[in-house]
Parts: structure tokens; C-alpha cells; sequence
């Protein structure tokens, strides 16, 4: 069956620093805050959809699928050039607020993928364990 993460102090920091952003800041800063999620997701999907093949299971081939699809880059992509146009019109010091929130984002966004994959090394799942890759295309979780 699915094995699931267990909720690690990288996602909760992240989801406190998301919850103070969306009570504390207006809406393009909150925004910004959300633009590297939206970003990740994109670019992994891209990134594994070159791995899919037959043997991939469907719950991983539905998430690739997904992320990786027009419709969801097209909404990624109107999403940043929005921002752009915003940004375009802030002043100096709310650009260095929402740089400051979207550098924070991005490192939270960033440890938030590095430790879901160093979950999978602990877990006997990773690249470098003797039991296959951290690709979840490799991965059939003992279903």
C-alpha cells in the first residue's frame, strides 16, 4: 500500500511561514509566497514525465500526468507573467518584502523536497540504497 510521509518539521515550518505570510502581507505578496510550489510542481512533473513508462504505478503516473500537462504549465506560466506585470508596478521597498518572502519560500520549498527525498534514502527507497531509485516510477511500495 502507500506508504505516507510522516509530517517533518521542514513542512511545518513551511506551512507556518505560508499561514503568517497570508495573514500578515496583502495579496500580490502572498501570492509570491505560493509562486515557488507552483513552480516545483511544474518542473518536477516535466522532469519525471521523460521517466514514465509501463511499469509506472497509476497514482504516480495521474500526479506526472498532471503537473506535467499543458493545462498546468499554462496556468503556471499566466500565473508568473502576472506577477511580473505586478512587480512591474511595486515600489522599491515592497519588491524587497516579496523578494524576501520569495527567497524564504523557495528554500522552504526546496527543503521541503530535499527531505521528503532523504526520507525515501532512510527508508530504504533512495537512489543510493540497494533496493532501486528514489524515481517513483521505480517504486511499487510493497503494494
Amino acid at each position: 500500500g502507500f506508504i505516507p510521509f510522516p509530517p517533518g518539521d521542514v513542512t511545518l515550518q513551511y506551512g507556518d511561514f505560508l499561514l503568517r505570510t497570508a495573514l500578515t502581507s496583502g495579496p500580490f505578496t502572498i501570492l509570491v509566497a505560493l509562486a515557488p510550489c507552483f513552480v516545483s510542481y511544474r518542473d518536477i512533473g516535466l522532469w519525471y514525465a521523460r521517466k514514465l513508462c509501463d511499469r509506472t504505478p497509476f497514482i504516480y503516473r495521474t500526479f506526472i500526468e498532471s503537473y506535467a500537462g499543458e493545462a498546468y504549465g499554462g496556468l503556471v506560466e499566466g500565473f508568473l507573467a502576472f506577477l511580473e506585470e505586478e512587480a512591474s508596478r511595486a515600489t522599491s521597498w515592497q519588491k524587497e518584502e516579496v523578494f524576501a518572502v520569495f527567497s524564504r519560500a523557495t528554500h522552504y520549498e526546496w527543503l521541503f523536497w530535499e527531505k521528503s527525498y532523504q526520507f525515501l534514502e532512510e527508508d530504504g527507497r533512495g537512489e543510493d540504497s540497494q533496493k532501486g531509485s528514489a524515481d517513483p516510477a521505480d517504486q511499487t511500495h510493497g503494494g
